[in-house]
């Protein structure tokens, strides 16, 4: 058997899973996740930042994506655009939050609502490198099949290597995802730093 048979048998076996009621489930132990430290705002960011993005993708954006509208190597871009996205959110949480602060404040200005103090406090957990890793990874997988995928209409039928590595590699990222997501114990963290922000 050669690589290319290979893969394709790898990506057989990986496509006969249920992957909606598999992503399903690693959203509903992100759900869980947020609910259990739902007073720990460090952490409920990180964890609604790798959550809000799976059930859009859920609910809205795979179904789109592999309608007959789009083009296959445009669904790989989209991906990658928006994992970058939700990267950039993790990196720059402190820029996110102060924005929400900002949005919060003023619109308790406006409604003349009074509020006491809030504080989020800013913490990197050594797990969060490791998560913005995944995301950098998935980015650099989707461009690699995007820019693979339309090659074999000029070169070979035969240089889908990482097409058909796609599937596996996606399905094994999201499952450490979620797994060092669930590791990210608020109790042990490496740095802190709080932005507060008050309605007065």
């Amino acid at each position: 058997m050669d690589v290319l048979s290979f893969l394709i048998f790898i990506d057989g076996y990986v496509g006969s899973l249920n992957h909606v009621l598999i992503n399903n489930l690693l959203a509903l132990i992100l759900v869980v996740l947020a609910y259990d430290n739902k007073e720990d705002s460090n952490f409920l960011f990180v964890i609604s930042m790798m959550l809000i993005p799976k059930l859009v993708d859920i609910l809205v954006l795979n179904d789109f994506l592999l309608s007959d509208f789009v083009p296959n190597y445009l669904f790989f871009l989209f991906y990658s655009v928006y994992d970058a996205l939700v990267l950039w959110l993790i990196l720059y949480r402190t820029k996110v939050i102060r924005l929400f602060l900002i949005i919060k404040i003023k619109v308790c200005h406006l409604l003349n609502i009074n509020s006491d103090a809030e504080t989020f406090t800013y913490v990197r957990h050594v797990n969060e490198y490791k998560i913005t890793v995944i995301f950098a990874v998935s980015i650099l997988i989707n461009l690699i099949v995007a820019v693979e995928y339309p090659l074999r209409w000029y070169i070979s039928d035969e240089i889908l290597y990482f097409y058909y590595l796609y599937a596996p590699l996606k399905f094994g990222l999201n499952i450490a995802l979620v797994y060092w997501g669930s590791k990210m114990n608020p109790e042990k963290q490496n740095t802190s730093r709080s932005t507060p922000g008050e309605c007065k």
